[in-house]
């Protein structure tokens, strides 16, 4: 009598088979789609942080400043929140590294 395999059972949350029960070490990296997604959620609320914190900033610090300071101050600050989102960008944009069949552990 042959046998016959039974196919593994994969998790829920796992469409391409990255997760089979029983080795949790072997993971596909992050969907691009959810990476991009994650990666929106997080500059919206950097922008909105970002704002809110210079704006306080600048209401409680330069009330009394000439047009100048203010001028080079919002400059500046209109400039500094793009580092950190060049830094999300380029997460968001990253290729997942080619890990082959190698478990990393």
């Amino acid at each position: 009598m042959k046998s016959v395999a039974m196919p593994q059972k994969r998790d829920w949350f796992c469409r391409s088979g990255c997760y089979i029960a029983g080795q949790s070490e072997k993971k596909s990296p992050m969907p691009p789609r959810l990476k991009r997604f994650i990666g929106m959620l997080i500059l919206v609320a950097l922008v909105v942080l970002y704002a809110l914190i210079a704006t306080t900033v600048a209401t409680y610090r330069l009330a009394e400043s000439p047009w100048y300071i203010h001028l080079a101050f919002f400059a500046l600050s209109g400039l500094v929140w793009v580092l950190p989102a060049m830094g999300v960008i380029s997460w968001m944009e990253r290729k997942p590294k080619d890990r082959g069949d190698q478990l990393t552990r």
